[in-house]
């Protein structure tokens, strides 16, 4: 099924924003995800909006963006669902559309973390007010339970400032350390990809205003690490080719190999760690042309340069990768004719 890419044009002439952007949920069992899937991008289409929602088993949820008629077009055929009468958003504004094309996808879950007796229908909790939440961990009878995630956290204690801490600038210049993407449209691509991201409850841990170079519609991009990020964004999905990462806590190697596996691409895989045997361990079940450990894309003129799935085709460096410079001839002699 294919994307459209999508550009709403508003004909509110005012001073207010141009566009809307609402942040949907609602938890609901679903029973045929498919056929919501293909209805939802029907109605997004027909209105043009853009933006991600994603449809479980457990429910539908996503941010939008359109004209203000497209959002409540939407919204009311969503609340005209089965048992979605009572879908919940939030709202905001924008002067420019923040996303820069339209996709529902189907998600094999939302909320029930791989637990699939949770049902968020009957064990949802109350609503917290931010200006109580203090007083709410402070009360005697609450506990806190804090998740350790300490790889992750060093890593953005240490990426951002390892970012922040690139010039970037003409690639001529001894001064350099980050230059330009091949091309304007290349920046902007991948610009698109962290808005997106943003949009969609990511955050920036760099601030793009500190190089001066970086301007929308330049081959200049700043570097920028997004913490908070999920599996269903397109930064997490889809290649970038510039100078983006997103740092996604999981909970076991288990759920990375399943992660890192669904993907559409299989170029290279980087694990960082002390362990090699683990690190050969997890790339053995990995669907990837090379397995880094502890770096990434270094080309080594004896080991293949592959890919699997999408990024399949051919092989260069090796021995392998003459075979594509070389005509193969055949001889088949039978010296025996009596």
């Amino acid at each position: 099924m294919t994307r459209p890419i999508l550009t709403a044009t508003p004909n509110d002439t005012s001073d207010d924003p141009p566009y809307a952007v609402a942040a949907l949920y609602r938890f609901v069992r679903i029973t045929a995800p498919s056929a919501l899937r293909d209805t939802l991008q029907k109605s997004m289409t027909e209105h043009a909006l853009c933006g991600t929602l994603l449809v479980a088993e457990e429910g539908i949820n996503g941010t939008i963006a359109g004209t203000r008629a497209g959002i409540d077009a939407v919204l009311s055929h969503i609340r005209t669902l089965p048992d979605c009468a009572g879908l919940e958003w939030k709202e905001g504004t924008a002067t420019e559309q923040p996303f820069h094309r339209m996709k529902v996808r189907l998600k094999r879950e939302i909320v029930t973390m791989g637990q699939p007796d949770i049902d968020p229908r009957a064990t949802v909790g109350a609503y917290v007010e931010p200006g109580d939440w203090n007083a709410l961990i402070a009360a005697d009878d609450v506990e806190i339970l804090a998740m350790r995630g300490d790889a992750v956290d060093a890593a953005m204690d240490e990426d951002p400032a390892l970012a922040r801490a690139l010039v970037l600038g003409d690639p001529l210049d001894s001064e350099t350390t980050l230059g330009p993407l091949i091309t304007p449209k290349a920046a902007d691509f991948v610009r698109r990809q962290i808005v997106e991201a943003i949009a969609d409850g990511a955050t920036a841990h760099v601030d793009a205003g500190a190089f001066e170079r970086d301007a929308p519609g330049s081959a200049y991009l700043a570097p920028q690490v997004l913490g908070g990020v999920g599996h269903a964004m397109d930064v997490m999905r889809e290649e970038s080719f510039g100078p983006v990462i997103g740092v996604m806590k999981v909970a076991d190697d288990e759920e990375a190999v399943r992660l890192m596996n669904d993907s559409d691409f299989g170029l290279t895989a980087s694990i960082w760690t002390s362990d090699a045997e683990a690190a050969i361990a997890i790339g053995e079940r990995l669907e990837t042309g090379t397995v880094f450990m502890n770096r990434c894309d270094y080309l080594d003129p004896a080991l293949a340069w592959t890919g699997v799935k999408a990024t399949g085709r051919g092989v260069t460096l090796s021995a392998l990768g003459y075979h594509a410079l070389t005509r193969p001839k055949s001889f088949h002699l039978r010296t025996d004719t009596g």
